[in-house]
Order: structure tokens, then C-alpha cells, then sequence
């Protein structure tokens, strides 16, 4: 589950098996988060806040970039 907007929704979303903050709805935060989901971009994220309930100031994640990759069929020589 990605949130766009304000953080504390994930107290009623807490049946998601993940969570994702993007924290404000706007093109930059989507151009960030989607790459960030499918492994296209590292993640290096510290929560600033508590989310009663579920997350502690502090928590957070990290996660490699992949393999996966953003370009044309050209660039692969196809």
C-alpha cells in the first residue's frame, strides 16, 4: 500500500502487508516511488514520526537497487 498524502491513514489501512510513504501527492513523489517499488532505485528510508500502533520513530528500510532498469529496446540491441 502506498500513501500519498498524509502519513497517519496507514492507521486505518494496518491490514496491508506493506507500507510505503510517499508523503506528498505530487509528480516528483510518484516519479519516486513507483521506480522505488518495482527495484528500479534504492531505498534508504528512516521514518520522522511515530504511526501509533505501527511504527516507531526511526523505522524504516533498505533495499538494493536491482537489475531492473528504465531504457529503450535499442539500448538491449533490439
Amino acid at each position: 500500500m502506498v500513501s500519498f498524502g498524509n502519513p497517519y491513514v496507514l492507521s486505518d489501512l494496518d491490514e496491508a502487508d506493506a507500507h510505503m510513504l510517499a508523503w506528498y501527492n505530487s509528480s516528483g513523489q510518484i516519479s519516486g516511488a513507483v521506480p522505488a517499488i518495482f527495484g528500479a532505485s534504492e531505498i534508504k528510508a528512516k521514518i520522522p514520526i511515530e504511526i501509533p500502533g505501527l511504527y516507531e520513530l526511526g523505522e524504516g528500510l533498505e533495499m538494493e537497487h536491482t537489475t531492473l532498469r528504465f531504457g529503450t529496446p535499442e539500448e538491449v540491441g533490439t
